[in-house]
């Protein structure tokens, strides 16, 4: 049975044709109809004013960015498109030998572009360097934090900065080097590097990196400097 959209039964024409088709709820009346919102590509169903369409085999899980292209992950590959939707290329997801054991378990965390090339780091700690012209590996190791990555930030001045899980970051000068490993005492959630310090807020408190000192506001800091900065004229 097919109804309107006040909920009255539409009656099928008196030489026994089927009603007229509708168009759907919330679409203006000189809008596409129902058969026009989707399109057949073969057997596949797609949206009809799409300009760039694939199955892929589950949803993507990560997604960054090089130069004005994208570049996101799912769980087997790695896929890079313009700006217009067109495909450039796409690759394998890298494998670390190292934590092969882990891979059921692991995901990607972190796409972040450098001069270096485009990096890919896992929740485990693996990292590997992307050529971005062809997605072709140029450059693979892993990285024991001991503790999960949750995410990861890079600045030309400042170097990475890891976030770890459990309430700790790491940080490095080169991708291929060493780390120093710093208290947090909670998560951090996002970070920047400004005048020459790392600062980040973080889950219930906010902090700084400048060197080798960190200095770590509480909530009830931040609330106050947040009062502060609100209530200044300046």
């Amino acid at each position: 049975m097919v109804r309107n959209v006040d909920g009255s039964r539409v009656e099928a024409g008196k030489d026994g044709s089927n009603p007229p088709k509708r168009r759907l709820v919330g679409w203006p009346q000189q809008g596409a109809s129902e058969d026009s919102i989707h399109s057949k590509n073969g057997d596949v169903l797609k949206p009809a004013m799409s300009i760039w369409h694939r199955t892929l085999d589950s949803e993507p899980m990560k997604i960054g960015v090089s130069g004005e292209n994208i570049v996101f992950t799912t769980v087997t590959g790695v896929y890079m498109i313009d700006s217009d939707a067109n495909e450039i290329w796409r690759g394998m997801l890298p494998r670390w030998p190292d934590i092969s054991s882990l891979f059921a378990f692991d995901q990607i965390v972190g796409i972040v572009e450098f001069p270096g090339g485009l990096s890919i780091w896992s929740r485990a700690g693996g990292v590997s360097v992307l050529d971005p012209s062809n997605g072709l590996e140029i450059f693979s190791r892993t990285i024991q934090f001991g503790d999960k990555i949750s995410g990861v930030s890079y600045s030309e001045e400042g170097g990475w900065f890891v976030m770890l899980h459990e309430g700790s970051i790491a940080v490095m000068d080169k991708i291929e080097g060493d780390f120093s490993h710093y208290k947090t005492g909670s998560p951090v959630l996002d970070v920047q590097f400004i005048d020459g310090s790392w600062r980040w807020t973080g889950w219930r408190h906010d902090g700084s990196l400048t060197g080798q000192v960190v200095d770590i506001f509480r909530t009830r800091q931040r609330r106050r400097v947040n009062r502060k900065w609100a209530c200044s004229d300046e």
